[in-house]
């Protein structure tokens, strides 16, 4: 099956846990094992999970090159033999709501999709149809592979009006896209959004 270790960062209450509950159904910083690897860096995996999450402790627009440097040694680090042990992809989520990106966060985005696929992730979208700073996040991330904009979970914009949750969706998508084959199968099993996918990875296993 393989495992798949996916790295995320943001600004802290951009929603990251948020976002991961919502993928896998389980927050792994609350019912797995947190392992710190660097200064800025926790590791959560749990047994029997496909999956590990290299959570950055919060993106500090001072410390930001402190913080790449660390996720680099990493990355540097875990290319061993075992195609399990790599970085695979980062998450690096930025609010939509703030409509601002900071000239730090943009240079962390493409210095690091140098070294592993980077996708941004617009969270907490509540005007989903709106995409002026989608645009422009698109086009300043010149080095991202995608940027998805998301609503993670359903949100009350009125009184007896709920927004429901868009996107995820898209982000399985363009995930799975970037990673190795042989951890693909990995993420089927973990992610909890995209059943047809599930599907596919079986229905290749059992070809084979």
């Amino acid at each position: 099956m393989g495992h798949v270790n996916i790295a995320i960062m943001g600004k802290t209450g951009v929603g990251k846990s948020t976002l991961i509950n919502a993928i896998f159904h389980e927050n792994l910083a609350k019912t797995g094992t947190g392992q710190p690897v660097t200064q800025n860096f926790k590791m959560y995996s749990k047994e029997g999970q496909f999956y590990s999450i290299l959570d950055s402790k919060g993106f500090e627009l001072a410390d930001y090159k402190e913080i790449l440097q660390e996720l680099k040694d990493q990355i540097n680090t875990r290319k061993t033999a075992n195609a399990s042990e790599y970085i695979h992809v980062a998450w690096f989520c930025i609010n939509d709501n703030s409509n601002r990106i900071e000239d730090a966060e943009m240079e962390f985005i493409n210095d690091l999709a140098k070294e592993i696929p980077v996708i941004v992730v617009l969270t907490q979208g509540m005007r989903k149809k709106d995409k002026v700073f989608y645009n422009e996040v698109k086009r300043l991330a010149i080095n991202a592979k995608q940027v998805v904009k998301l609503l993670a979970q359903p949100c009350e914009i009125d009184e007896g009006i709920i927004m429901p949750a868009y996107g995820l969706e898209d982000l399985v998508e363009a995930t799975n896209e970037v990673l190795p084959d042989a951890i693909k199968n990995a993420f089927a099993a973990a992610q909890q959004i995209d059943l047809e996918l599930k599907k596919k990875s079986a229905r290749k296993a059992i070809a084979a």
